[in-house]
């Protein structure tokens, strides 16, 4: 990744003011930051754990549906995986616009945390094995907060690859090895740590991002031909990879919509 992408990402990374933990859940420290800002300027209406079943037209405001109501808005931004956008503009006038990005398939992988009520050892903050692209993260080493004192949390991340696995049970297998493999891991670098297990959490399937570095993705534009939404995220054209991605992506919808108002205006 070229230096100025890292640059910028870290220069918008610190000015939210708090620091960031993936295991406190990531981008939900800056989010509440963004959030409790738009409530204290009296200004927006934030509406949490409320999706958007379906969007529609009418006499030039986008009308949003939810489980319990239905509003008006001028603008609508997509920040959402690129299958989610798709699935949500289907069966409406923009659907054959989108069709480009609908076979999309994201990159995966297994996350396999573990919280130990010691220290068994700590060799390294990070592991890699790049063979079978697995990773361990000693979270607790560069953050003791996260832990009960003298306790210890780890994490691992296992990449999937088994789009050509045609049935539940190949999957299924495959799902196995890979889990035998990661403990595998945590044996060879963390010896005893399933003793001193104290709380162990495995999603078997978690996308990290929405479009996969593969012949035939697309990443989706910020903005498609005849489709009148904005659209934001790592899935989406915009430099860098993943967060730097759906920062730079962010920015210039912010952007394109500031110029379409100021443009308004004038």
């Amino acid at each position: 990744m070229p230096g100025p992408v890292i640059a910028d990402y870290y220069h918008n990374l610190f000015l939210s003011q708090r620091p960031v933990n993936y295991v406190l859940g990531s981008w939900a420290v800056i989010t509440n930051q963004l959030k409790a800002k738009m409530d204290a300027s009296g200004r927006w209406e934030t509406a949490l754990k409320e999706g958007v079943d379906g969007v529609r037209y009418e006499k030039g405001k986008y009308w949003l549906k939810t489980k319990n109501r239905e509003q008006p808005f001028d603008r609508v931004v997509f920040a959402m995986p690129v299958q989610q956008a798709v699935k949500l503009l289907a069966g409406t006038p923009w659907e054959p616009f989108m069709a480009p990005y609908e076979n999309s398939r994201p990159t995966e992988v297994m996350v396999y945390d573990v919280g130990l009520r010691r220290v068994v050892a700590r060799p390294f903050s990070y592991i890699s094995d790049m063979n079978n692209k697995l990773f361990i993260t000693d979270v607790s080493a560069t953050d003791h907060t996260l832990v009960p004192e003298g306790g210890q949390l780890l994490q691992g991340i296992a990449y999937l690859h088994d789009d050509s696995l045609a049935t539940d049970e190949e999957r299924k297998a495959y799902l196995e090895e890979r889990t035998t493999r990661m403990e595998a891991l945590f044996d060879r670098h963390y010896p005893g740590w399933r003793d001193a297990i104290e709380v162990k959490r495995v999603s078997k399937k978690a996308m990290v991002q929405s479009v996969k570095h593969i012949s035939g993705n697309r990443l989706l534009p910020n903005r498609v031909e005849s489709v009148p939404f904005y659209f934001c995220g790592d899935g989406c054209e915009g430099k860098g990879e993943l967060a730097e991605r759906a920062f730079s992506s962010g920015r210039r919808v912010a952007q394109l919509i500031l110029e379409s108002a100021l443009a308004a205006v004038h």
